[in-house]
């Protein structure tokens, strides 16, 4: 089972928003996705960076993470993109989300996200379970090591 995050060409228009962004994808298993970091506010190798932390956090033992994937200046916008990251054993749960601003108090910090992350918790019988992928540990800690 494969993992990956990265960017995969050169800054171009986003064609939702028509801002600069880093086309990216991510690969979790059998998911393939695509995505467009804004180059607002951080550069391809902030995201990198991000992303190295975010991993690094998971391969050293610890229980949850994120990798960001798109975020504009807290200041004038209202949420990012981004994967959280749930160690279970010996497997990493990955979710897709939106992060809204207004739920960390007065002040985000998106160079220390980790403080954000919610716990992972199943919905309630009255709602759909959100979507997961599993994937082994070995496997996303290999990632981290090849980086």
């Amino acid at each position: 089972m494969p993992f990956a995050i990265e960017f995969v060409g050169s800054e171009i228009a986003d064609p939702e928003t028509g801002e600069r962004a880093y086309p990216g994808r991510i690969i979790v298993g059998d998911l393939h996705e695509e995505f467009f970091a804004a180059a607002s506010y951080w550069s391809a190798e902030d995201y990198r960076e991000q992303w190295r932390k975010g991993l690094d956090r998971i391969a050293k033992g610890h229980s949850e993470s994120c990798l960001i994937t798109s975020v504009i200046d807290p200041q004038r916008s209202e949420f990012l993109y981004w994967w959280l990251l749930y160690r279970e054993g010996e497997e990493v749960v990955f979710r897709n989300g939106i992060h809204f601003f207004k739920q960390s108090g007065s002040h985000f910090n998106p160079a220390e996200p980790f403080v954000c992350i919610p716990p992972r918790e199943s919905e309630g019988d009255d709602e759909l379970p959100p979507s997961e992928w599993r994937l082994p540990h070995d496997v996303v800690a290999g990632f981290i090591a090849e980086w």
